[in-house]
């Protein structure tokens, strides 16, 4: 039950009062105030000296738990479940991890927020790990329940369709007028919505004074009963202070807040404590972690299980192995610097190769997948087509991308916003609930060829190079049907292992077997340093290549696939440098190629009204795997792009001619 338990002074003062022990404080009432017709105490209005708010305290211990898919059972402390509970958190059970995949693999429905609730669990057992395992580095529940507090917050700032909201959809709609687009980043959108959360609790931070308990500046939780009960006994409590939500948003970003060149959360001794859920040192963290468990488990095999990481985490010395991502060596003058930071034992070097490996195994097989990109383009152009017009109530009427600045709009931004936009009765959507038909129907874009950049193939770098628009045009000019630029859709495609073209291994430090066993009883100045291990120890599991880069073509509209298919030939094939002839213009304004020597074995097919060769193995052939337009079959991207010579005596114009003359001749 709600009750008056604190008075907290307004911005014209006022005088702050301790409620008794297990009842409402004694506060003095303002005559201005009175009693609403069902006996609730009105708060006064904003021009008295102070202000009253209705507020509870933080939930007793009951040994809550909740069954995980991924962990099993996790235990719910009373301040987790305190965050958890507002609509900040909640507003994640409407926006699916991984966007459009379900698509494709149709057990991935799984939800942010229950990838945030292992987050929480997996940063909480991490932190009482090393807790266990190095006793002396001072971790206290309240560190604990910090980093498991950011572990839950910190996609509060995700956008629908997971990464395609800040990636391609902020793209398009900076090209547009009146969409409404501000710079947006997710873990700076996470920043807002834990200070909008914290206002849904009544609460603030005080920047201006850091070690003393929140601000209450509304109903909701009591400040001073906000924070790490450890039994249900009096005195148990540990109320958190303006300085942990500064650790809590600042582990969310893996850095310094905005504006800071330097941590303020928590001091050099625990910088450690920020490699758990944002690791800026090596990306290995236990956001990764919970993901790679979980997008495993719900669309490959079972999960993935990396929990020795967790067990066999320790902290030690070791020199910067990021400087140019590390905010303290980023400046340094003196190279880079040594840091307490997360490492492991040398044994486990082949554990975190595999768990790099398996990021470029997501990213290729589900994240990726042709099809899933084909279903996120469709919905790129619904929400660019709905931008200027579809700005309802519920998002303040802000446009998709303007809600992200509003915290009581975006809030409401989920990955229902296609069902909104199509029940919607405006003339001006017809065009974006068409193509929302065509989504419902699987009427899906369709995937034309891929053209993988390869290191024995130097001369495709300058196809990468080329501006998507450019690649585009040069598509549509080398058709030999009409076809328009909207038909085309170019895509730049790079994956890698977590470091783009470097090992990430490199990027961890390791321990020896001797340095392991006396960590327990060693206090912090005395830490060893950890070191890189060498390639030559495990360089049988060493990938030949850390990243593949893919230029990969797909077609908006079905019956203009193959035209696609053969202009990109066209395309690649001239601009490598291989002739292209063409008919006189007052013949049918078809394009021969290089395929045109293989004519007089091949028949004359017919497609959208136009005579054309049917398609072979060309001086550059590229290939590209057989499958049926509407199959789910996984991409394999194995296509390539090679050459073979012009065979006999006959120069490569000899077999131009003779394909000219006998299309002439029919």
């Amino acid at each position: 039950m709600y009750h008056v338990d604190s008075w907290r002074p307004g911005k014209d003062g006022g005088v702050a009062s301790d409620p008794p022990p297990g009842g409402a404080a004694e506060v003095s009432i303002d005559s201005s105030a009175g009693e609403a017709d069902d006996g609730k105490i009105v708060t006064p209005g904003s021009k008295e000296k102070g202000k009253r708010f209705i507020t509870r305290q933080l939930g007793p211990i009951k040994g809550t738990l909740t069954k995980c898919m991924t962990h099993g059972f996790v235990d719910l402390d009373p301040l987790t479940l305190a965050v958890m509970d507002t609509a900040p958190v909640q507003r994640l059970s409407g926006l699916l991890q991984l966007g459009c995949c379900r698509h494709v693999y149709k057990d991935a429905t799984h939800t942010r927020f229950q990838h945030s609730v292992g987050v929480a669990y997996l940063a909480r057992i991490t932190c009482l790990s090393l807790r266990e395992n190095q006793p002396l580095l001072g971790i206290t529940d309240v560190d604990v329940a910090c980093v498991a507090l950011a572990g839950l917050v910190h996609d509060l700032g995700h956008g629908p369709f997971s990464h395609m909201y800040e990636g391609e959809v902020q793209k398009r709609a900076r090209k547009k007028e009146g969409c409404g687009a501000p710079p947006f980043c997710h873990e700076e959108a996470s920043l807002m919505m834990f200070d909008f959360l914290l206002k849904n609790l009544g609460l603030a931070e005080n920047l201006e004074e850091l070690d003393l308990p929140l601000k209450q500046v509304g109903d909701g939780i009591d400040a001073d009963s906000f924070g790490v009960k450890t039994s249900n006994r009096p005195g148990s409590l540990t109320a958190l202070h303006s300085r942990d939500i500064v650790f809590i948003k600042e582990c969310i970003l893996g850095g310094p807040l905005p504006g800071s060149n330097k941590f303020r959360g928590r001091g050099v001794d625990k910088e450690f404590l920020y490699d758990i859920v944002a690791n800026r040192h090596s990306g290995l963290d236990v956001d990764k972690l919970d993901y790679y468990m979980r997008d495993t488990q719900h669309c490959i095999e079972d999960k993935a299980d990396f929990s020795l990481l967790i067990k066999e985490i320790r902290v030690a010395r070791a020199r910067c192995p990021n400087p140019t991502k590390c905010h303290e060596c980023r400046s340094s003058t003196d190279g880079p610097k040594e840091h307490l930071m997360a490492v492991w034992p040398r044994k486990l070097v082949v554990t975190t190769m595999n768990f790099f490996k398996k990021r470029l195994e997501l990213h290729k097989n589900i994240y990726t997948h042709r099809k899933t990109k084909a279903v996120e383009f469709m919905i790129v152009d619904i929400l660019e087509m709905a931008m200027p017009y579809f700005k309802p109530a519920k998002l303040k009427f802000h446009s998709v991308l303007g809600a992200a600045s509003d915290p009581e709009a975006y809030i409401n931004l989920k990955d229902d916003i296609l069902t909104a936009i199509l029940f919607k009765e405006m003339k001006e959507l017809k065009p974006a609930q068409d193509l929302i038909e065509r989504l419902n129907s699987r009427d899906l874009y369709k995937f034309v060829k891929s053209l993988p950049m390869r290191d024995d193939k130097p001369n495709l770098e300058r196809y990468w190079n080329m501006d998507e628009n450019e690649i585009v045009e040069g598509i549509v000019s080398a058709a030999s049907v009409a076809l328009e630029r909207w038909d085309v859709i170019v895509e730049k495609l790079q994956i890698h292992h977590g470091k783009k073209d470097k090992n990430p291994v490199d990027y961890i430090r390791f321990l020896t077997k001797s340095q392991v066993v006396n960590l327990h009883d060693t206090p912090l100045s005395d830490l060893p340093v950890a070191r890189k291990v060498n390639e030559s120890e495990y360089e049988s599991h060493i990938p030949r290549s850390f990243q593949e880069r893919t230029l990969r073509i797909f077609c908006r509209r079905g019956e203009r696939r193959r035209a696609v298919e053969k202009a990109f030939d066209v395309f690649i094939k001239g601009d490598i440098g291989g002739p292209i002839a063409t008919l006189p213009s007052e013949l049918e304004p078809s394009v021969l190629t290089q395929d045109d020597k293989f004519e007089m074995f091949m028949p004359i097919n017919k497609e959208e009204g136009r005579e054309h060769i049917t398609h072979s193995d060309g001086p550059f052939p590229m290939t590209q795997e057989s499958e049926d337009e509407n199959s789910d079959s996984e991409d394999s991207d194995s296509h390539a792009l090679s050459s073979i010579a012009f065979s006999g005596k006959r120069s490569p114009s000899t077999f131009y001619s003779d394909a000219i003359g006998k299309r002439l001749k029919r």
